[in-house]
């Protein structure tokens, strides 16, 4: 199975941490050797070329924010073929996914919230044939019906992730990364009106050890170069000792 993972045009540069836990994690938990990353964010060259490539993968996932919305819906109509597969995921997907779905007729399969579990468990169903239902985390069509399979719970030691994996991006042209984005913690239990994150992520904050996050900045060092790091936490100093200690 070819798995390929888009990353559309958006407002701000930057690689896409979510992406890069996803393939870490299918590498590890699902054994694929190796996975694509077409990065329109921060690489616009080539991009018929691109798009040509990513149509012949079976299955293509596409991280969807709501400002990024329409440039996905614009790579997703020209990718659709009959014999692939599209699957939208993202915050836009977590908050209104069903709508979303019941709306693009070139995705299959929505996935909302944290997707790592939820994205491997729906490739073993596609390779396997089995049951849709028993995927947490999953929105796709039954019959004309949009159906939900209820919130995957929340990844509970983010330590037990292996660190993303960027190798796969093709807007690293010479295999470096100058600024660095790391993730340390995943939610806020704060209610604050003009934010999304307690739904997208939940209003459990989850953290992890600041050894691994220093584990994380080494073999990132090592692997890509990096000159600079940027955190990109939605709330980075909840636990004040810890972010003292980091």
């Amino acid at each position: 199975m070819k798995v390929c993972f888009v990353d559309p045009k958006g407002m701000h540069f930057g690689l896409n941490t979510g992406i890069g836990y996803i393939c870490s994690y299918l590498k590890d938990a699902h054994g694929i050797d190796s996975i694509k990353v077409f990065d329109f964010n921060n690489n616009g060259r080539e991009i018929e070329k691109r798009i040509e490539e990513i149509a012949g993968h079976d299955v293509v996932g596409f991280s969807v924010k709501s400002f990024t919305r329409d440039a996905a819906l614009e790579v997703a109509r020209k990718v659709k073929r009959k014999n692939n597969v599209l699957v939208a995921g993202g915050p836009h997907i977590t908050l209104d996914g069903a709508n979303f779905l019941k709306e693009q007729e070139s995705f299959d399969f929505g996935i909302a919230g944290e997707a790592e579990r939820t994205t491997a468990d729906l490739l073993k169903v596609l390779v396997s044939s089995g049951e849709l239902d028993r995927v947490k985390g999953l929105i796709y069509r039954k019959g004309k019906e949009v159906e939900t399979t209820g919130s995957c719970e929340r990844i509970p030691d983010l330590d037990a992730l292996p660190f993303p994996d960027y190798s796969g991006f093709d807007s690293i042209a010479d295999g470096r990364i100058y600024n660095y984005p790391l993730v340390t913690s995943r939610g806020c239990p704060y209610l604050c009106t003009y934010c999304c994150v307690k739904g997208v992520m939940g209003r459990k904050w989850i953290a992890r050890s600041v050894e691994n996050v220093i584990g994380e900045m080494e073999q990132a060092e090592d692997r890509y170069k990096i000159s600079c790091f940027n955190i990109q936490d939605d709330n980075f100093s909840l636990d004040m000792n810890r972010a003292k200690e980091f």
